[in-house]
């Protein structure tokens, strides 16, 4: 029989301990605020929404600045979303919707790539370099797919900026998915505000950057 079975190397459950620590804190710094302020910033937005109708010019500043803080506020992204299109109409919404959201992303990815010599310690040398082959493989569709669900969407981006994902493979992808989202949101904040956001969201954040990928590589081939 041979002794090496089920062997493990030394440091081995450690490293990976240290990398679950890493996603751990990461999620917990987008949790923790929401339980914290989630509620009280949530009914302080709709009751600026009431009177923003009145002041659009403000509303469409105070709008694109929460969506741009969501990175590290406990912002509820689909309420602000929604709101673009109530208040704005759907053109105008849609392209506050997308500064503000475009703004989030490259906070998260900035804030990713100073952090990275402190997630390095944590985690380690060898479970950031397996990070970083996870990300080159699946994290520009995750970019994508991740962009409506609450907290796993600034955690992609956090990631791609602590994996170094390069800017030329994440921006296309992000600002493509934001575009989705926030015309999807705009659309039923114009239209159809009593409709359930979050499945249209999706497909708008996937949809779109898939055609651009698929394009891309039509255009290469």
């Amino acid at each position: 029989m041979s002794t090496t079975a089920g062997y493990q190397a030394p440091g081995t459950g450690t490293q990976k301990a240290r990398l679950a620590l890493l996603f751990l804190l990461v999620a917990l710094a987008i949790i923790v605020p929401f339980l914290f302020w989630g509620e009280a910033i949530t009914v302080a937005v709709q009751a600026f929404l009431q009177q923003a109708a009145a002041r659009p010019m403000l509303a469409a500043l105070v709008l694109a600045g929460l969506l741009a803080v969501d990175i590290i506020a406990p912002i509820p992204s689909s309420l602000i979303g929604t709101a673009c299109g109530v208040v704005l109409g759907f053109g105008v919404g849609t392209l506050v919707g997308f500064t503000g959201l475009t703004i989030s992303c490259v906070a998260g990815y900035a804030l990713g790539r100073l952090c990275r010599t402190p997630a390095t310690r944590l985690a380690g040398d060898a479970q950031m370099r397996r990070l970083e082959q996870a990300q080159a493989r699946w994290g520009v569709w995750l970019l994508a797919a991740l962009r409506p669900v609450p907290v796993l969407a600034e955690a992609s981006v956090l990631f791609a900026g602590l994996t170094r994902q390069p800017l030329a493979q994440a921006a296309p992808v992000l600002l493509l998915a934001n575009l989705g989202v926030a015309a999807v949101y705009a659309a039923i904040g114009a239209w159809a505000s009593h409709i359930n956001a979050f499945l249209p969201a999706c497909l708008g954040a996937i949809l779109l950057p898939g055609v651009g990928l698929w394009l891309t590589q039509r255009r290469h081939e």
